[in-house]
């Protein structure tokens, strides 16, 4: 009788060894892939096509954002500020990509400009794209009474990566 129960026991043992070696390498597999690209399938395609149909500033020297979900879905390069609509709220994902900035080099027109709206810049794959002021812009991203999140990717380039009004911002 007490083998019987001294093998009955290493029985279930090895079955929780064996169960929780399962749900391991389940767990694994889902951490290798939590770097794969999101799906954007319901999300707005960040292009310079889709840039030049946006409603422009009166001077011209700038593309108007509306709120929404936007990706990159190739290396792009605009010559515009894209500055956010009133009020607006946007998420972007650089999706590995790159956004250049090859406008004039003049410092009152950043890459993005986010004046009482919110962005949210992430990249969804876990490689570093950016956005990339290429040393013409002044600030790559100006932020005047609104909200601003870098919580991927990266910034480069201009004279300045991402300014903070002093009047109407606490950085």
């Amino acid at each position: 009788m007490y083998n019987l129960k001294k093998k009955t026991f290493t029985v279930m043992l090895l079955l929780v060894f064996a169960i929780a070696a399962a749900v391991a390498v389940i767990l694994c597999s889902d951490a290798e892939k939590s770097y794969a690209a999101e799906d954007h399938s319901a999300d707005t395609a960040v292009t310079v096509g889709f840039l030049s149909g946006l409603e422009q500033t009166s001077d011209g020297k700038a593309y108007i954002l509306p709120s929404g979900n936007y990706y990159l879905s190739s290396d792009i390069t605009v010559t515009k500020t894209i500055q956010l609509a009133e009020g607006a709220s946007v998420s972007l994902c650089l999706n590995g990509k790159t956004l250049s900035f090859n406008g004039a080099a003049d410092y009152r027109y950043p890459v993005f400009r986010v004046e009482n709206a919110s962005m949210v810049v992430n990249d969804c794959t876990g490689e570093l794209g950016k956005i990339d002021g290429n040393n013409t812009s002044g600030s790559v991203v100006y932020v005047k009474s609104g909200d601003f999140t870098l919580a991927g990717g990266g910034i480069t380039g201009g004279r300045g990566s991402i300014l903070f009004d002093p009047y109407t911002n606490a950085a």
